[in-house]
């Protein structure tokens, strides 16, 4: 695909495609990844039998007190009564797990211990240059930084709940006073969200790979864990936590690696011979113009789902009437 052109702008498809990759074009791309690494991490959560939820607006619930938790609840309601799926300014926290056992004693079978509930948030990067060619170091890797960002922003984002729902407690937010929303972020686990980054390459930022070892360690202490292994001693060479720990590793280092890959592969029909058609078929992709089957049409709706990409090109010209060049 190098040097085909891409989007609005025409721009040349590079040696390894990263600009592809990373472009902001038609489909919503970036989503899949991101959707697929949320449910395998609700997975792991549940088979440690910890209770999770996934895209939760309400996560504060039960830690604030009226009349700040009314207002907002009367908040998120008025913007679903305008068919807007959320306010703009609201946290949907990508993942909720409830009462997760925070111990880290090996030793400690009986699965007593501290517990909290937990935030996740999960981002998905793509190789593009302000992805991974600032300040990289082993040290101080890409998806770490990625992760100090997010935690750093859901503390502003719950500063602008308390000042737009608590205001006489915080006022403008310059009085040092900490507010409810902010205050009931602070009793979560790590006293914050806990980022979920995937970088481009498969690999995650540190607070998620403890977070999978931590759940592979819960999990081999389950029945479920305790059938892989005949060894009493679940972290000993081959026990049940080793065992479930690269079961772990391995099905989301592979997803990340394959879902990169498929993300690239769904582009391919962007990359055209010349920047007009490259123009075009952008255009033409945009959901404003994009012509979709009714879903009563049983059977057809997800046929087209599945592989608009490769017929995308010819149907488009046989519905226009254009010509668009060589396809």
């Amino acid at each position: 695909m190098e040097g085909l052109h891409f989007g609005k702008k025409g721009e040349q498809v590079n040696a390894h495609a990263t600009n592809l990759c990373c472009a902001s074009l038609p489909g919503g791309g970036f989503r899949v990844l991101h959707d697929q690494v949320k449910t395998i991490i609700i997975t792991f959560l549940r088979l440690a039998g910890v209770e999770a939820d996934e895209e939760s607006a309400l996560w504060m619930l039960g830690k604030v007190r009226d009349p700040f938790m009314k207002r907002y609840i009367d908040w998120l309601l008025r913007a679903q009564a305008a068919d807007k799926k959320h306010p703009d300014g609201a946290i949907v926290a990508d993942i909720v797990a409830w009462n997760l056992s925070t111990a880290t004693q090996a030793s400690n079978d009986s699965g007593l211990g501290s517990r909290s509930d937990a935030l996740g948030e999960v981002k998905t990067m793509q190789p593009g240059k302000s992805s991974y060619q600032k300040g990289h170091c082993q040290e101080n890797r890409h998806v770490d930084q990625r992760a100090t960002q997010v935690r750093r922003n859901y503390k502003k984002r719950a500063g602008g709940l308390d000042r737009r729902h608590a205001p006489e407690v915080v006022g403008d937010g310059t009085n040092g006073q900490v507010g409810p929303f902010e205050a009931a972020l602070g009793t979560f686990y790590t006293g914050n969200v806990l980022p979920i980054v995937v970088g481009a390459f498969g690999e995650v930022n540190e607070d998620a790979s403890k977070l999978v070892t931590h759940l592979a360690r819960l999990t081999a202490k389950t029945d479920f864990g305790k059938s892989m292994s005949p060894l009493v001693s679940h972290s000993r060479k081959g026990g049940a936590f080793p065992i479930m720990q690269s079961q772990f590793r391995r099905a989301l280092g592979c997803m990340i690696a394959r879902g990169q890959a498929q993300h690239l592969l769904k582009r391919r029909h962007y990359a055209r011979p010349s920047a007009r058609e490259a123009y075009q078929t952008a255009e033409d992709n945009h959901s404003k113009h994009r012509s979709r089957p009714k879903a009563s049409m049983s059977g057809y709706a997800r046929w087209w789902q599945n592989f608009i990409p490769e017929g995308y090109g010819l149907y488009q010209q046989w519905r226009n009437g254009k010509n668009f060049g060589s396809i």
